[in-house]
């Protein structure tokens, strides 16, 4: 751990504290985490299960997720080394009017095919947050979306006990089943992913700020102002596919990271709509679109 000379720090998360820092072995700079490790752990059974995780994390290669470079324990200090980026979070962002339908377009599509790559080891997202993604602008144009805490999900019951998910929500707009203690896999991640496009295009996020009773509450009975009260001239076909990732009954979402892909309007699609359609406001701030 002397290896990393710590720069500054970024912030508690939901696992432990996150910092800056230098690989002074390698002259660059990264993401250091670290965890206290809970005192009624075993040691040498969770330095196992830790490392076991951490090596299914840094073996998925994804352009979309910070990759995973060292971990390590010592004393009752676990910690995670990641790489670092440069960009600024959605949450930074919203309320400038910097994204385009393209821009949410994209966002819907690397997370998905991020979420598939990882799946494979049982690594699901279900607390995508404003500040969870990085956005990067590309040379040619268009931004690129960068995950920085994927399959924390499965490190946090480690580090907080197996009730962790109930009793570490931090987002007031989780899915109705993960309040309720009862995540779904993949399919409560797809609920997550549809409320990032619904604060990307509405430039903010309605529940944000309410408690976290009053927002579960609200998701239950899929009670989400009108989008077009945000923004006029949403491509239908996506703004369908967007409140269908957003169903408050997961049975009524997609099953699985292909269908929702599959069902996904394509780019070219919502481009024609975008520019060819004329779509009249709808009553605001009430309400569901239909």
């Amino acid at each position: 751990m002397n290896r990393y000379k710590i720069k500054q720090s970024l912030g508690n998360g939901r696992l432990g504290q996150v910092y800056l820092a230098e690989d002074t072995l390698l002259k660059r700079n990264v993401i250091f985490r670290k965890f206290n490790i809970p005192q009624d752990e075993n040691s040498s059974s969770f330095e196992k299960k830790f490392l076991s995780l951490v090596k299914d994390l840094s073996s998925v290669e994804d352009a979309s997720v910070l990759a995973v470079l060292d971990a390590g324990i010592e004393g009752d200090i676990a910690y995670i080394v990641g790489a670092s980026a440069n960009g600024a979070t959605i949450q930074s962002i919203l309320g400038k009017k910097e994204f385009e339908i393209q821009d949410v377009y994209q966002l819907a599509d690397q997370l998905l095919n991020a979420l598939g790559q990882f799946r494979q080891y049982g690594f699901f997202h279900y607390h995508f947050r404003l500040s969870s993604v990085l956005v990067q602008k590309k040379a040619n144009g268009g931004k690129h979306f960068l995950l920085m805490d994927m399959g924390y999900s499965k490190l946090m019951p480690l580090i907080h006990g197996q009730d962790a998910e109930k009793k570490m929500i931090a987002s007031a707009f989780a899915a109705p089943e993960l309040c309720a203690g009862q995540p779904m896999g993949e399919i409560t991640s797809l609920f997550m992913v549809g409320q990032l496009c619904y604060a990307m295009l509405a430039d903010c996020h309605p529940l944000s700020g309410l408690p976290l009773d009053v927002a579960y509450a609200k998701h239950k009975i899929g009670e989400l102002p009108y989008i077009s009260g945000y923004r006029e001239n949403i491509p239908e076909s996506f703004k369908a596919w967007m409140y269908k990732l957003m169903s408050p009954d997961w049975r009524d979402r997609p099953q699985s990271v292909e269908e929702a892909l599959a069902q996904m309007p394509s780019e070219r699609q919502i481009l024609k709509e975008e520019n060819h359609s004329i779509i009249k406001p709808q009553p605001f701030p009430a309400g569901l679109d239909t």
